[in-house]
């Protein structure tokens, strides 16, 4: 397998998921963090949401979007 180095602002996308991830951490639920960068370069980082109301599911990239 080919590793490819990180570019530095892929780094960035990885520690506002993880930050993002830390803040919004609850015990005993597992969550998905994400996050997206526009043209603009503005970043939109998120988690995976899920409610019991009508079963509910939206993943984190999908909430990142």
């Amino acid at each position: 397998m080919n590793r490819v180095e990180l570019m530095n602002q892929d780094r960035e996308l990885l520690q506002a998921a993880m930050e993002t991830s830390d803040r919004l951490y609850h015990k005993g639920i597992s969550e998905v963090a994400a996050a997206v960068r526009t043209q603009s370069s503005l970043v939109f980082p998120a988690i995976h949401i899920e409610t019991k109301i009508n079963g509910a599911i939206v993943c984190g990239e999908v909430a990142a979007l």
